[in-house]
């Protein structure tokens, strides 16, 4: 899902391919993942 653009994810939203609870999982699992090397984010 992380290599979709913008314009791809809000299609899925809006056809139902995956929901925005989904969504949002897929991308807080990746900021808990790369964030530890990165420090870019300290709080979500």
């Amino acid at each position: 899902m992380h290599n979709k653009s913008i314009a791809e994810l809000s299609q899925g939203l809006a056809s139902g391919e995956f929901s925005s609870a989904e969504l949002t999982r897929v991308y807080l699992d990746r900021i808990e993942k790369h964030n530890a090397g990165l420090n870019a984010l300290v709080s979500v």
